[in-house]
């Protein structure tokens, strides 16, 4: 064909089913995970074509309907997930499927390796052609799972830079909080029942330069919970079948593959294994202004009780401990222990106190003695804080007095 057997304007026929076309072509933003199964070949070859593929698609295709907001394509041995939309809810979802397909998969033999990207792609999910799919952050995913040495999935920058927050605030798979309500727990947990930053996502490029990658990586789950005991409880089945696929790896490059999604969910389990109120201590001071006075009070902010607490704390006078105590009485959350006569610190401490995981303990209360012409806005607290197991803090809190 020449440039002279090019018809333009296209007939009439020609430019309807280009503007059809280009109606059906979408511009979303939202969140994309490239899935890949290793050693696909392998897979269909020794479970014989029909069987193999089956088990494959069947699974793939069982656990994505579960979530609406989510669309699939699978073609050969990738798995495109797409959410038409960007919002938390739409990461958590995606997550979600990432943390089923990849347990699923694998308890059938089949190891998943992916990423999730976020960003501005196009679709055409109704083209009388076939369905297609194009954006950044198809690139970006593809990018990252291809560089991975592992069984698993990691988010890509992108969506760290879409939440920086989210991110940031995730907590790591941890028990109740002490007198924490069940509903509080469960909704604080959802995202990391499934996802959790570890700093040695092992990657290589195609030079063969290895790195560690600090990143967020999902951790496969055998149902869809929240609760982060159930996320604990499916990992030895899964590190089992880790093992077994890694004995039948053919060289030693496959193996460490295996070896590498072995070491991190080991790591995460362990984390888990201590019971909450077994762990250790970890103290901080909260000030409160009430009242003309301000209450002191120790915070447990660890995993185990806080034994014995100690605080001393310096004020300028005229501040001082107030005599009627914490409730009008004279009594005190810890004893006032005596002090040198020339020494500016007062001593709260009591060997027989316990300080729950994430329980606090109203200690003593500051009072001002001077002029009330002459009371100041602010007091500048300085204080230490001890107890057994618990890593000695100490520090200074500028508290209004007003």
């Amino acid at each position: 064909m020449t440039v002279s057997d090019i018809q333009w304007p296209p007939k009439s026929g020609a430019l309807q089913t280009l503007r059809e076309t280009e109606k059906q072509v979408i511009r979303k933003n939202g969140f994309v995970a490239m899935l890949d199964i290793l050693g696909f070949s392998d897979q269909i070859t020794r479970d014989s074509e029909v069987p193999g593929l089956d088990k494959y698609i069947d699974t793939v295709v069982t656990i994505t309907t579960a979530f609406d907001q989510l669309k699939v394509i699978l073609f050969s041995d990738t798995v495109a997930l797409y959410s038409v939309d960007e919002t938390e809810m739409n990461l958590e979802e995606i997550v979600r499927a990432c943390s089923r397909l990849m347990y699923s998969l694998l308890m059938k033999d089949i190891p998943l390796r992916g990423a999730i990207g976020h960003g501005t792609f196009v679709r055409s999910d109704d083209a009388p052609h076939g369905v297609m799919l194009a954006g950044r952050p198809i690139i970006d995913a593809h990018w990252y799972e291809s560089q991975q040495q592992w069984v698993g999935v990691m988010l890509t920058p992108s969506v760290l830079r879409k939440f920086p927050s989210l991110m940031e605030d995730l907590p790591k798979l941890e028990h109740p909080k002490f007198n924490e309500r069940e509903q509080d727990y469960i909704g604080r947990m959802s995202l990391a029942a499934r996802l959790q930053r570890y700093g040695q996502i092992p990657l290589q490029d195609r030079t063969g330069f290895r790195s560690e990658f600090d990143g967020y990586a999902v951790i496969p789950t055998t149902q869809d919970s929240d609760r982060p005991e159930d996320t604990i409880r499916g990992l030895p089945m899964f590190i089992d079948r880790l093992r077994w696929l890694k004995q039948l790896a053919p060289d030693y490059k496959a193996q460490t593959k295996y070896a590498n999604s072995i070491r991190w969910l080991e790591t995460i389990a362990s984390d888990w294994s201590a019971p909450y109120g077994t762990g250790l201590p970890k103290l901080s001071l909260k000030t409160e202004f009430s009242g003309d006075q301000i209450i002191l009070s120790i915070m447990n902010e660890g995993s185990g009780p806080a034994r014995a607490p100690h605080l001393q704390f310096r004020v300028p006078p005229p501040f001082q401990p107030a005599h009627y105590g914490l409730d009008g009485n004279g009594n005190t959350g810890l004893q006032q222990m005596p002090q040198p006569p020339n020494s500016d610190a007062h001593l709260f401490a009591d060997p027989s106190a316990i300080i729950h995981a994430g329980a606090s303990l109203g200690v003593t209360c500051i009072g001002y003695l001077g002029p009330p012409s002459e009371k100041p806005k602010t007091v500048r607290i300085e204080y230490e804080l001890r107890a057994e197991n618990a890593e000695e803090v100490s520090g200074s809190i500028a508290q209004l007095f007003s």
